[in-house]
Formats: C-alpha cells, sequence, structure tokens
C-alpha cells in the first residue's frame, strides 16, 4: 500500500474527526445553554432532531512526492477508524472524470504588455487541450482598472479562445508606482 495513500486518508480521517468533535461542542453547547433557558423559562414545548447517520462521504486526492496524482487506488487500499476501531468502507469510487469549471481570469494592465501575447497562446492551448466538450466548461474575465466578463460560461474552446484574442493591453499602468 502506497504510503502517501494512507497519509492522505489519515488526513480525511483526522479532518472528519475534526468536524464531529467541532459539531458534536457544538450541540453540547447548545444543550447547556437550553438547559439554562429552561430553569429561567416557565415549560414549553420542546422538540428534539435526533439524526443517525448510516454514511460519511469521504472526498480525497492522493499525489506521490512529485505531486503526480494516483489514480489506480482500490478499496483495499484504504483503512478507515472511528474511535481507534475499524470501520467498513460500504461505497468506493473512484472519480477522476468530474467535470471543470473554469475562470481564466486575465491582466489587462499596461503591465503585461510584453507577455500578453505568451498568455493568449497558452489559455488557447489550455482550452483546446483540458476542456471536454459537453462535460467542463470555462468563463474568461479580463480587468485593469475594472473587470469586463469577455465569454460566459460554455465548453466551446472556440469561444473562449477568440475571447482571450480580443484582449488588448491598457496603455496605461494599473498601478503606476510599481511601472515605475
Amino acid at each position: 500500500m502506497d504510503f502517501l495513500a494512507i497519509i492522505a486518508g489519515m488526513k480525511c480521517i483526522g479532518i472528519f474527526r475534526t468536524l464531529l468533535i467541532c459539531g458534536a461542542l457544538s450541540v453540547t453547547s447548545l444543550a447547556q445553554k437550553d438547559r439554562r433557558s429552561e430553569q429561567a423559562k416557565p415549560e414549553t414545548d420542546q422538540q428534539t432532531l435526533s439524526v443517525n447517520v448510516d454514511l460519511v462521504n469521504v472526498l480525497f486526492t492522493v499525489a506521490d512526492k512529485k505531486g503526480t496524482f494516483i489514480t489506480n487506488l482500490d478499496k483495499e487500499d484504504f483503512k478507515v477508524f472511528e474511535d481507534d476501531k475499524p470501520q467498513s468502507i460500504s461505497n468506493f469510487s473512484n472519480e477522476t472524470n468530474l467535470p471543470l469549471s473554469v475562470a481564466l481570469v486575465l491582466d489587462t494592465s499596461a503591465s503585461i504588455t510584453g507577455r500578453l501575447k505568451f498568455e493568449q497562446e497558452a489559455a488557447g492551448e489550455f482550452f483546446y487541450s483540458a476542456l471536454r466538450s459537453g462535460t467542463d466548461k470555462a468563463l474568461v474575465v479580463a480587468f485593469d482598472r475594472s473587470v469586463a466578463l469577455l465569454q460566459d460560461y460554455t465548453d466551446n474552446s472556440e469561444l473562449l479562445t477568440r475571447a482571450v484574442g480580443r484582449v488588448q493591453a491598457a496603455r496605461r499602468c494599473l498601478m503606476p508606482c510599481i511601472w515605475r
């Protein structure tokens, strides 16, 4: 079993435990406030909310030391514990094809004039190579002294690339003190 997978799983469990503890502390705090308010007020109708949780989703990503995602792990590669007791993993799915929602935000101030062409080409290459038609969506926003939506969410790489291609750098610097 990959050491990083274990660590990733343990971090997720740690976060889950922290959330459970915070929830328990909140409930305890509320219960104490309720007891104090019961003493101060005459008896009223009380409602109790009780929830049993049979399934908890634990989302995580596993990467090696170089940051490369590890996507070929199975249910058997993980162990889940609650209060130091092993828990069964009833559902396990490897979801590597989730849809992307990307917002490309371009600085169009005069300070990027020399790099604008490179940024436009890189953005176009990204849209054509990363976005999957019918699944992923992106939008393009430009800013200098104001913000402008150049292309709203779409899965059409051509529309996105054209929007980026229309961008021109401002003639004045966004922050003159930096320009000097």
